[in-house]
């Protein structure tokens, strides 16, 4: 996919990307513009270790692209594991279905009298095999499906991916990928939250 390199924005020590220059027409469809969807990226930056606890600080960076109204629910579903940071998205993966599993097989063996033994396997074999394997389709599609996707993260610069391709070489041809932003106090207040430890995303 083509994609663009951005020169981050940095004030006192905090980065954060500048608005895109985008044409209003969903990235998705083409449609006209009626909404945002943002791409995310969680850059974990120090770690600390309380044994058993480990806690984190990290950095948080999106950018907001132009959707339809059709496409912006499932443009922030495939940004989910993203804006919740690779650590976060890990521990999901293994433990959201491994709860849904387990309380569904508790709920099974509650009527062990009528489930008969050979039923009640093939159900946990079955259901742990569409939990799992939906999640990995989940993220797969975040990984290769999203519209703008931000990756490669350096000290000043971060690439941005984008699928469509008109979308792309407008950006490329305006010859200025960003408008630079001046920083304001709600942003850099957003920074300073995200940054603490332990946090991967302030909602």
């Amino acid at each position: 996919m083509p994609s663009i390199r951005v020169r981050l924005q940095i004030h006192n020590g905090h980065r954060w990307i500048s608005p895109l220059s985008w044409e209003p027409w969903c990235l998705v469809c083409n449609a006209p513009m009626q909404a945002e969807a943002n791409a995310s990226l969680v850059n974990p930056n120090k770690f600390l270790i309380f044994f058993p606890f480990v806690l984190w600080s990290s950095e948080y960076f999106e950018v907001s692209y132009p959707v339809c109204s059709r496409h912006r629910r499932m443009c922030n579903l495939l940004d989910w594991p993203a804006r919740r940071g690779a650590i976060v998205s890990c521990l999901c993966w293994l433990l959201l279905p491994a709860v849904i599993w387990l309380t569904c097989i508790l709920g099974v063996m509650a009527f062990t009298s009528i489930v008969p033994v050979p039923a009640r396997q093939l159900l946990a074999a079955t259901l742990a095999i569409l939990l799992w394997g939906g999640m990995t389709l989940w993220y797969l599609a975040a990984l290769f499906l999203k519209p703008v996707r931000l990756s490669k993260l350096s000290r000043t610069h971060i690439t941005v991916t984008i699928r469509n391709k008109i979308a792309f070489l407008h950006i490329q041809n305006a010859g200025l990928a960003c408008t630079p932003s001046p920083p304001n106090e709600d942003l850099l207040r957003r920074l300073r939250f995200k940054r603490q430890p332990g946090t991967s995303d302030p909602s």
